[in-house]
C-alpha cells in the first residue's frame, strides 16, 4: 500500500516540474487551444492541488451524516462506526517519517 500512495503521489511533481508538458497535455485532452486560458487552468490546477495528502476524519463525519441523511446507512451504525474505520492515514504518515514529502517538494 505505501508503494502505491508513492507512486500515485509522484504524478503532481510532474505537473509541478513540467509546466509546458502538463499545459501541452492539458490542451490536447481540453481541446482548448488558447494558451491564456490554458494557463489560467494550469494555474487553478496547481493551486487547487494539496501538496500533504493525508484525509482529514471531518471529511468521513460530513460523508456519514450525509449518508444517513440520505438513508445509505444506518444511523446508530454510523454513530459506533469510528470515522478511522473509512481512511487509513497510516500509509502516508509513514512516507512523511520517512522524508518523502520533503524530497518530493523541494
Amino acid at each position: 500500500m505505501k508503494r502505491f500512495h508513492r507512486s500515485r503521489l509522484r504524478r503532481p511533481e510532474k505537473i509541478h516540474d513540467d509546466k509546458a508538458f502538463a499545459i501541452k497535455v492539458l490542451g490536447k485532452y481540453t481541446k482548448v487551444t488558447r494558451p491564456a486560458m490554458l494557463e489560467e487552468s494550469y494555474q487553478a490546477g496547481i493551486d487547487a492541488f494539496a501538496k500533504d495528502p493525508r484525509v482529514p476524519p471531518e471529511v468521513f463525519k460530513d460523508l456519514s451524516e450525509q449518508l444517513v441523511g440520505l438513508k445509505l446507512i444506518d444511523a446508530a451504525a454510523a454513530q459506533k462506526t469510528p470515522l478511522t474505520a473509512y481512511y487509513d492515514n497510516r500509509y502516508v504518515d509513514e512516507l512523511e517519517r520517512a522524508g518523502f514529502f520533503k524530497r518530493l517538494w523541494q
